[in-house]
């Protein structure tokens, strides 16, 4: 396992001294040991943890609103520590972006396991992101051709497959993607119908 930076929330001091000193046997660097959920924002914007160890009840901000602010920022792999546990609580800790849990006090024989299970649950939900994210684009991209073979079709009377096929050898003989030669046809019709509005304008304040 490569080393990570941790941040450690936990009001209890014994237990925070005794988790810090487990980790850096480990071999990961502790860039902070927050007491509160308030510490805990403010050090995870300042230190952009790879992983945060978390207690679940600690006075005024607790874990789980925490960890919600943290990963509304951005998604970060955390472990919550808890001295008890139930289905509700389960639940919200879920909700809030758990990725494992860490029953207190900590035994190092579960730290491991818990630390894998927590960042091969963060890789598959930033994979998921970004399958999702390339869905979007490829959507969103699909629409601006079809848009732009509109045009192409319109302008120069041709039918829907023979605009397809100028519009893929302009971008190849241009060297440029589709999307971006669809984006610029869009522009360009945008442009004309601009000026013609213009034109017709200034013809009727003339007469």
């Amino acid at each position: 396992m490569k080393q990570l930076k941790v941040l450690v929330v936990e009001d209890e001091s014994l237990i925070s001294l005794s988790l810090s000193d487990q980790l850096r046997g480990l071999g990961h660097e502790v860039v902070g040991a927050a007491q509160n959920g308030s510490e805990a924002i403010d050090m995870a914007e300042r230190f952009d943890p790879d992983l945060i160890i978390m207690d679940i009840k600690m006075p005024g901000v607790d874990g789980l609103e925490a960890a919600k602010t943290i990963n509304h920022r951005k998604v970060t792999p955390i472990i919550f520590l808890t001295g008890y546990s139930n289905e509700e609580m389960a639940r919200k800790a879920g909700e809030s972006g758990a990725f494992a849990y860490l029953s207190k006090p900590v035994d190092q024989r579960e730290l491991v396991p818990a630390i894998e299970i927590a960042l091969g649950r963060f890789r598959e939900v930033m994979k998921l992101k970004e399958e999702i994210s390339y869905l979007e684009e490829s959507l969103e991209a699909r629409k601006v051709i079809e848009r732009a073979k509109g045009i192409v079709m319109k302008r120069y009377r041709l039918s829907e497959a023979e605009a397809m096929l100028r519009m893929q050898k302009t971008s190849r003989d241009q060297n440029i993607k589709l999307v971006e030669l669809a984006k610029s046809i869009i522009f360009s019709e945008k442009l004309q119908n601009g000026l013609s509005e213009k034109r017709t304008e200034g013809r009727a304040k003339s007469r």
